[in-house]
């Protein structure tokens, strides 16, 4: 009985680190402190070209943002809706790539990239 019991717990145990730690990107928490957040969906063709850019341009070695998935993930999807508000986007509009730093959203392909060329000096 003692291992039934000492079972079960490791399986809710690691269920529930799996649960906490299953979130891509974004936290509530480093959505307070990030200055630039680069929001995405798995699978959305506008985000690849932009992922492609980021890659082939070294990017994230140059330019400090976090990513926050927001088809699969929660947590990300209402920090977008908010940041999405702060920049008077009705939530209707809101798609992705939206990028949001200091206060402003880059929404699109374009302009996400022109922000990150701008970032880099170019």
């Amino acid at each position: 009985m003692k291992k039934f019991i000492l079972l079960a717990f490791a399986i809710i145990a690691v269920g529930a680190l799996f649960f906490i730690f299953s979130g891509k990107g974004v936290s509530e928490e480093l959505a307070g402190k990030a200055d630039a957040i680069l929001f995405y969906g798995d699978g959305c063709p506008h985000c690849s070209v932009v992922e492609d850019f980021l890659a082939a341009n070294k990017v994230e070695e140059k330019v400090e943002f976090e990513k926050g998935e927001i088809y699969h993930n929660k947590k990300n999807a209402e920090i977008f809706v908010q940041k999405g508000r702060q920049c008077k986007i009705e939530v209707k509009n809101m798609g992705v790539p939206m990028l949001w730093s200091d206060g402003k959203c880059y929404v699109g392909q374009e302009e996400v990239i022109q922000f990150f060329k701008d970032k880099m000096g170019g």
